[in-house]
């Protein structure tokens, strides 16, 4: 594994291998005091970014990241 450059942390982890996905994000915010991305996947809770963006009359749909 070494040889081909694959590490065995990345594959098992606490001796489980890993299942994890990656999800997109599906919603996006640049900060404008900061200059950070903010993301989100629309899963679970609500970031509080967006919570926010929503509290000053912003749309959800405003954020959606167009491919």
């Amino acid at each position: 594994m070494a040889e081909a450059g694959i590490d065995l942390n990345e594959i098992v982890q606490n001796g489980v291998p890993s299942t994890k996905r990656v999800v997109k994000p599906k919603y996006r915010l640049i900060d404008s005091q900061t200059g950070k991305t903010l993301e989100w996947t629309g899963r679970g809770r609500t970031p509080v970014w967006v919570s926010e963006y929503e509290a000053k009359g912003g749309n959800r749909e405003e954020l959606l990241i167009q491919e």
